[in-house]
């Protein structure tokens, strides 16, 4: 038998057999062992195995087997065993294959494998699929990359160091593949300055808890700059800038408020400079200067604003803003104005505060989600809607009026305390287009409309979760829904690009439920795919 692959997007492994059509005449040679078989008597067998081809080495892994009869596409019973070959398997005193999985297809012809990566070297490996069943044998083999993923994190007692002082640093490694302290490895800690000359380094082992520390002393006369630090594993590192310059410790501090935190194009800003020392004094008479600009192409200066603080140290200021004004899509259409206050006491001595300030052409934001990329015809469809103040305060209560092309009706929600709200409908397979207006109760009003395309029928399937946060140990319930009444759904759960889990489900009148125990080695962000 011979077999063949594909590659997908996913790094899907597709494994099959060829079938010799029966209107084949032509007999087939076996090499080497002189005997023609006919095409009758090859086996119908088809095998698929699907997952990743790149693993964690010591982590969770899982592919999913689906054994078929090729003729007839039914379920095929099979006995399946999975083996992993090393690199120089076959060679004088080299180890057997090391077993990863041995178990029977389930009723739907498909095997849910899940193992435990070997905690082996890293490097290219060989996946062997054996599969035995009442319709033949079947031996696959893939290529299997297995790697070692190390998070390093570096931290340094300040981001900003003057010549003699010391930095102390420290680094701790994690095992993403096992949620562990990297313990035993060496790790280099270095420093650079800031022309790019190695001043420090030393090699130390990481400790029971994955630390690795140091201590680095400046010497007076220093390149100052940004200096790089690092931490470097065989295969990981990670690295971070602190600076290092001479500086005087701020003699008061400055604060910049304005009374809205948001404004209309054309209103006027009105807010104040508060200058305290830090023994609680305030800074009485001192000069006041606020510079106010903006980002159209390059950053604009609009106005400079003068005074001096009164006896309290507060200086109070007036802003009329232009009536027009360049939005950024890096701000999602806000355009944004700065006011850059500088304070000078009687002493001479200068301190700064920043305060930005959105500036919209709408006093709500409304944003609209749809819970699939494309809504499915046929089912139920769920689009969430956030409404907030430019600045990101969820509106509690506000007064939602929602309508579609698909009916005449108008639907009336409130947001909840976090200021969302959920619309459900059944869109046919043609485009939707979804108006939302916003009313609040201090009389600010919206209005978005989006449009959104449907997918073919037979093609949709929504996935929903009963949790999008959840803690180990909890359960959450994973729901598919789907135009199509009946057949199989496959569910993956990654982690790290890794999947960790996989099950194959009966879909009754459209639906089907996994209930899902969240383990400790699901700790983290999980993508969920069905």
């Amino acid at each position: 038998m011979s077999a063949r692959f594909r590659l997908s997007r996913w790094v899907r492994l597709s494994i099959g057999l060829f079938v010799v059509l029966a209107a084949l005449a032509v007999a087939i040679v076996l090499h080497g062992r002189g005997r023609t078989v006919s095409a009758a008597e090859l086996s119908s067998l088809e095998t698929r195995v699907l997952g990743q081809n790149r693993w964690l080495a010591g982590g969770p892994a899982s592919l999913r087997i689906i054994v078929t009869d090729h003729e007839t596409g039914k379920p095929v019973p099979a006995d399946v065993k999975l083996l992993l070959q090393s690199p120089k398997e076959g060679e004088k005193d080299d180890p057997a294959p090391t077993p990863l999985y041995k178990g029977d297809t389930n009723r739907l012809g498909t095997v849910d494998a899940q193992f435990t990566v070997p905690d082996v070297d890293a490097g290219n490996y060989t996946l062997v699929a054996q599969v035995k069943t009442r319709l033949g044998t079947d031996e696959i083999t893939q290529p299997i990359e297995l790697t070692e993923s190390v998070q390093v994190m570096l931290t340094a007692d300040k981001p900003l160091y003057q010549p003699g002082q010391t930095m102390h640093l420290r680094a701790l490694a994690l095992d993403l593949a096992t949620r562990e302290a990297v313990t035993g490895q060496k790790m280099i800690l270095e420093v650079e300055d800031a022309r790019g000359n190695k001043v420090f380094k030393k090699t130390e082992a990481l400790s029971q808890f994955g630390i690795a520390s140091a201590d680095f002393e400046l010497a007076s006369e220093v390149n100052m700059g940004a200096y790089t630090v690092r931490a470097i594993l065989p295969h990981d590192q990670a690295e971070k800038k602190v600076r290092v310059e001479r500086y005087v410790l701020p003699k008061f501090k400055v604060a910049l408020t304005t009374e809205k935190a948001f404004h209309l194009p054309g209103e006027t800003v009105r807010g104040s400079v508060q200058a305290d020392y830090f023994f609680g004094k305030p800074v009485a008479g001192a000069e006041v200067t606020i510079e106010v600009s903006t980002i159209d192409i390059g950053v604009s200066k609009l106005a400079e604003l003068r005074g001096k603080t009164d006896e309290n140290g507060t200086y109070k200021f007036e802003y009329e803003l232009p009536r027009s004004f360049v939005g950024q899509p890096f701000e999602q259409g806000k355009a944004m104005v700065e006011f850059h206050a500088m304070v000078t006491d009687t002493a001479d001595h200068l301190q700064g505060a920043y305060k930005s300030l959105p500036v919209v052409k709408d006093p709500v934001m409304l944003v609209i989600v749809p819970e699939n990329r494309a809504l499915v015809s046929g089912v139920d469809n769920r689009v969430f809607i956030a409404a907030a103040t430019p600045d990101g305060t969820p509106l509690k209560g506000a007064e939602l009026q929602i309508s579609t092309n698909l009916t005449r009706t108008m639907f009336h929600q409130a947001t909840d305390e976090m200021g969302l709200a959920t619309f459900s409908f059944i869109p046919r397979n043609e485009p939707v287009n979804l108006t939302v207006r916003v009313r609040t109760e201090d009389g600010r009003r919206a209005i978005v409309t989006r449009s959104f395309d449907a997918s073919p029928s037979e093609e949709g399937i929504i996935l929903r979760s009963s949790k999008s946060l959840v803690k180990a140990g909890e359960r959450i319930t994973l729901t598919t829904i789907s135009s199509m009444k009946g057949g199989t759904v496959y569910l993956d759960v990654i982690r790290n690009k890794q999947t960790i889990l996989t099950r194959a489900l009966d879909v009754k009148d459209g639906q089907a439920e996994l209930p899902l125990n969240i383990t400790g080695d699901m700790v983290g962000t999980l993508e969920l795919r069905a």
